[in-house]
Formats: C-alpha cells, structure tokens, sequence
C-alpha cells in the first residue's frame, strides 16, 4: 500500500520538458513509483508508535519499581555493615 501519492503521468510529462525521450521518462518514473510504493511497506503508521509507546511506558515503569526496590535494600545493607562496623569498632 503507498502512503504517498504519486502522479506518474505528470511526471514523465515533466521529465520529457527536460529533454527526457519519452522511455526514458517512463522508465525514470517507473523506477521512481516502485522506490515509493517498497518505502512505504517499511513505514511506521501512528498506530504502531502508540503501541511502542504504551510498551515502553510499561517498562519504564517496572523499572522506576524495580529501582525503587533496590533503593531500599541497598539502603537496608549500607545501615547492616554501618552498624557492625560500629559494632567492630566500639564493643570489640
């Protein structure tokens, strides 16, 4: 399906204003049309970046969870060596 529209015989009509044979023209414009319409297989609609989108809000938000977590733990593990340093150091 092509995206963009494209006026094949104004094209070669244009071309031949520049001194294009008309079967070159034609085969310029041919060249070009079959050029648009394989681009236009490999083009993202609207729809699929919504969908890219909405995935990767999701997993920017398992990962802002996932921090979080860790956050805490790592603050658990500072304040468990903190505290048996100390404990080395002051009872020992």
């Amino acid at each position: 399906m092509s995206i963009m529209k494209f006026d094949t015989l104004s094209a070669a009509k244009e071309l031949q204003g520049y001194g294009f044979e008309q079967r070159q023209a034609e085969g310029v414009v041919e060249t070009l049309k079959k050029t648009i319409e394989s681009s236009g297989e490999n083009l993202a609609t609207k729809g699929d970046l919504e969908k890219v989108e909405i995935t990767l809000s999701g997993k920017i938000d398992t990962l802002r969870a996932e921090m979080t977590s860790l956050k805490w733990i790592l603050g658990v593990l500072t304040a468990a060596v903190f505290s048996l340093v100390v404990k080395a150091f002051i009872f020992a």
